[in-house]
C-alpha cells in the first residue's frame, strides 16, 4: 500500500505539515511533513529541488544540514566506554562535580579486614587474595566512575560553538553537478577529521525564498513558526474499556461519558506503517486503532482524531447551541458519518484543494495551519483598544464632531430635506441596530444625520458579524491539552530518565563505599525539576481565557484593528468554528429525530 493521510475530523486538516524556514531562521522554525517520526530535527530535503522548480527567480536556496551524533560529537571514551552528555544537564548545575568530591573524601578511609582469631582455620591465604582482589576490583571501578564523572564536567563547562551555515542560491542550470559540488564544498569545509569528532552531514535542506513553489512545506516568509504551533498535534476520543477507571486529571465531562480524552502526538503515522503513539498515558491508553473514517469495522474499536484546540471549539459551540459537551452527540455523529472516506467535512475550497495523498501546502492557505486559540498579535489588538482614560464611556461617539466651517454648513443647508435629521438620536440608533457594518457605512455618507455614532454600537456588530471572536463575551477558560507541547513532554521524560540514572549511580556508590550515610545522603537530594510541561501549559491556558472588558474598551478601534490586521490565526478560527458549528447542527437534528440515544 501507499502512503494514506489521517486527518483531523473536526476541520478537514492534516496533522502532517511541513515548513521551509527562511535563511533568517533558526533550524528549529523548519521541520517536515508526511513523516512517521517526530517533527523535532526533521527538515524539508533540497536534494530534489530541480524538480520544485525553484531557482533564481524564487529566491531560494539549499544548506548542507549536518549534526552532532551523541557520544562523539560531545562526548569522550574513557577507559573504552563511551560517555555522552545529554541536553541540558547544565541546568542541573555542577552536581557531578559536587559527588566527586563527595567519593574522593571518602577515599582516604581504608577498610581493613583483620583476621579472625581462634583455631587458625577462619581466615585462609585463599580468602584473604580473594578479599583483596574484590578490594582492588571496587577500587577501580570507583576510580573508573570518578574519572568518568571529570570528563562529564569538563565537557559540559566546553563552550559549544555551532559552525556558522553557508547558504547557496539554487542553480538550476547546473542540476546534479551543482549538488554534487555542494556536497564537496561543504566536506571541505568541515574538514576531513569532524567524522571522528562525531559531525556528520546529513542532507541537504531546502530553504524558502519570497516565491518558493516548494509544497512539502509552508513558506517561512508568509507565516511565522510561532503562528503555526500545535498544527501537527493530534489526540483522540476513545472508547472507555469495562475496567476504566477515574483519574486526577479528568476533564468534568469524562466520568459520566462513554469516551475519555487519551493522551497527545507529533504528527500522524500512515495507515500502513503504525499505529499512532500518545503521551502521556492516559487510562492504559498509549496506542491504538484511529482514524477519520472507518473501513469496516466496530465502531467503538476505533478513536476519534482531532487537533486539542478544534476540540476546544466544539465544547465553546456545544455548550452555546446544545447546552452541555455533547462528547456522546459528537460519537454519534462520527459513526453515522464514519464511511465518507473521500470528503472532506471543511466547506473550505482551500481544504479540498490540499488534501492529496500528501497534504499539498499551497501559497496563499497558510491560515489552514495557524493556531486558531493562541493568536500571535491579538492580545497587542486588544491591548490597543483599552482605555484608562476617566472620561470615556461606550457611549461616546467613535467619532470626532464635525467642524463647523463654511463648507459643512452648506453641505448641511443642502441636507435639510434629509428625513434622518428629523428622528431623535435613539431612533437613529435604533435603525442602525438592523445594518451591517458596509450598510451602516454607506449610510453614514449618505446622511450626516449618522455621523455620530456610539462606540457601543461596534460592540453589537463584533457579536453578531464575528462570533467566533468568544473573547468579546465569554470567559471560557480553553483545557491545558490545548497548549501542551509534545515536545516539551518528550524533553522531560527524557531528561527525567537521565537524571534518574544518573542518581541511582550516585546511590550505587555511596550504598558501596559508605552505607552508613546513604539514609542521610537520600533525605538532602533534591527532587526531580523538570521544565514543568504541564503547568507552563495550563498558564498559557489561563492567559488567552480572559474576557475582554466590556466598558473600558474601545469597540470601535477594537473592531478597526481586527478587520485591518488579517491574523491568519483568526482567519483559521474562522473557518473552524463555521464548519464544526454545522457539525454541532448535526448532531441537533440527530437528537431531534431520535437518532441519538441517551
Amino acid at each position: 500500500m501507499g502512503y494514506s493521510e489521517v486527518v483531523c475530523h473536526l476541520c478537514s486538516v492534516s496533522f502532517n505539515i511541513g515548513r521551509i524556514r527562511t535563511k533568517a531562521e533558526p533550524r528549529d522554525a523548519a521541520w517536515r511533513s508526511a513523516d512517521w517520526c517526530e517533527s523535532e530535527g526533521t527538515f524539508v530535503m533540497g536534494d530534489g529541488f530541480s524538480y520544485r522548480g525553484c531557482g533564481g527567480e524564487t529566491g531560494c536556496f539549499v544548506v548542507l544540514r549536518t549534526e552532532e551524533k551523541m557520544g562523539e560529537g560531545r562526548g569522550k571514551e574513557v577507559d573504552g566506554a563511551e560517555v555522552a552528555t545529554w541536553e541540558g544537564e547544565e541546568e542541573d548545575g555542577d552536581d557531578s562535580g559536587e559527588f566527586v568530591d563527595e567519593i574522593e573524601g571518602g577515599e582516604e578511609e581504608v577498610l581493613e579486614y583483620e583476621e579472625e582469631e581462634g583455631d587458625g582455620e577462619g581466615g585462609s591465604d585463599v580468602e584473604m587474595r580473594d578479599v583483596e582482589e574484590e578490594e582492588v576490583e571496587e577500587e577501580k571501578y570507583c576510580e573508573d566512575y570518578l574519572t568518568l564523572l571529570r570528563n562529564l564536567r569538563a565537557m559540559n563547562d566546553r563552550p559549544q560553538t555551532p559552525k556558522p551555515e553557508i547558504f547557496y542560491p539554487i542553480n538550476l542550470e547546473a542540476g546534479d553537478v551543482f549538488e554534487s559540488t555542494l556536497w564537496e564544498r561543504e566536506k571541505a569545509k568541515y574538514g576531513a577529521d569532524d567524522e571522528s569528532r562525531g559531525v556528520s552531514l546529513v542532507g541537504v535542506e531546502h530553504i524558502a525564498g519570497p516565491k518558493c513553489f516548494d509544497d512539502r512545506g509552508y513558506n517561512g516568509h508568509n507565516i511565522s513558526a510561532e503562528e503555526m504551533k500545535g498544527c501537527t498535534t493530534y489526540q483522540f476520543l476513545a472508547y472507555k474499556s469495562s475496567d476504566w477507571h477515574p483519574e486526577s486529571d479528568d476533564e468534568e465531562w469524562e466520568e459520566s461519558s462513554q469516551v475519555f480524552l487519551t493522551g497527545i502526538g507529533d504528527r500522524f503515522p500512515s495507515r500502513d506503517m503504525a499505529s499512532p503513539e500518545v503521551i502521556p498515558v492516559r487510562h492504559g491508553w498509549n496506542e491504538g486503532d484511529s482514524d477519520s473514517w472507518n473501513g469496516g469495522g466496530n465502531d467503538r474499536s476505533v478513536a476519534m482524531p482531532f487537533h486539542p484546540t478544534c476540540f476546544d471549539i466544539f465544547t465553546r459551540l456545544s455548550k452555546q447551541h446544545l447546552g452541555k459537551i455533547d462528547v456522546h452527540g459528537l460519537m454519534e455523529w462520527r459513526n453515522s458519518k464514519f464511511a465518507d472516506v473521500g470528503r472532506a467535512f471543511s466547506c473550505d475550497p482551500n481544504v479540498e484543494k490540499g488534501r492529496d495523498q500528501w497534504w499539498a501546502h499551497h501559497a496563499g492557505a497558510e491560515y489552514l495551519a495557524a493556531n486558531p486559540l493562541y493568536i500571535p498579535g491579538l492580545g497587542s489588538i486588544f491591548e490597543a483598544a483599552r482605555t484608562v482614560d476617566s472620561s470615556f464611556s461606550p457611549r461616546n461617539s467613535a467619532f470626532s464632531p464635525l467642524a463647523a466651517t463654511s463648507s459643512i454648513l452648506r453641505e448641511i443647508g443642502a441636507a435639510r430635506e434629509d428625513p434622518f435629521l428629523a428622528l431623535p438620536q435613539e431612533l437613529r440608533e435604533h435603525i442602525v441596530d438592523h445594518l451591517d457594518s458596509k450598510e451602516i457605512a454607506t449610510l453614514r455618507l449618505a446622511s450626516r444625520a449618522f455621523h455620530e455614532l456610539p462606540i457601543s454600537l461596534w460592540y453589537k456588530l463584533l457579536r453578531i458579524e464575528m462570533p467566533w471572536l468568544w473573547e468579546v463575551y465569554s470567559d471560557h477558560k480553553p483545557s491545558f491539552w490545548t497548549a501542551l507541547e509534545v515536545l516539551d513532554l518528550k524533553r522531560e521524560a527524557k531528561a527525567k530518565e537521565a537524571w534518574t540514572e544518573k542518581m541511582d549511580l550516585k546511590r550505587y556508590f555511596i550504598s558501596c563505599e559508605m552505607p552508613e550515610i546513604l539514609g542521610e545522603w537520600e533525605k538532602d537530594q533534591p527532587r526531580f525539576a523538570g521544565i514543568e510541561a504541564v503547568g507552563k501549559a495550563y498558564r498559557m491556558a489561563e492567559g488567552v481565557g480572559k474576557m475582554v472588558e466590556r466598558e473600558g474598551t474601545n469597540w470601535y478601534l477594537l473592531y478597526k484593528g481586527i478587520r485591518m490586521a488579517k491574523l491568519k490565526g483568526l482567519r483559521n478560527r474562522e473557518r473552524i468554528w463555521r464548519d464544526i458549528g454545522k457539525i454541532v447542527e448535526q448532531i441537533r437534528i440527530l437528537r431531534e429525530e431520535g437518532k441519538i440515544a441517551e
